[in-house]
């Protein structure tokens, strides 16, 4: 997966800890430049895992200032404005509002949703 989505290597990245035990990771290429400067293709990707041995409720706020993306990186995947999430593992299907999204994950669940 990793390597048919340019996204997942080469992507802006951002960081969330939205619940004890839950990580989400977010990539992202917008404008089809990778971080290199490097041609790529455009994609979002949302990575979300549950290291509990229990299920785990959690909300995400993918516009979050301090994640770690740069002021433009945000206003770029803020521009871009995905709705909602197919995952590649098992076809679970999230949705995003304004940013927001709401995560159920069982345990020791690891996630990959191409955010559209």
């Amino acid at each position: 997966i990793r390597n048919e989505n340019d996204a997942l290597s080469a992507g802006a990245a951002a960081f969330y800890a939205p619940g004890p035990d839950v990580l989400c990771i977010l990539r992202f290429i917008r404008g089809e430049q990778d971080l290199f400067g490097t041609p790529a293709s455009d994609g979002a990707f949302l990575i979300a895992v549950n290291r509990s041995e229990s299920p785990r409720l959690a909300v995400a706020d993918l516009w979050l200032d301090n994640a770690g993306l740069t002021g433009a990186e945000l206003a770029a995947f803020k521009a871009k404005d995905p709705a909602r999430g197919v995952c590649l593992l098992t076809g679970e299907e999230i949705r995003i509002d304004s940013g927001l999204v709401r995560l159920s994950l069982q345990p020791g669940a690891a996630h990959i949703f191409r955010l559209t």
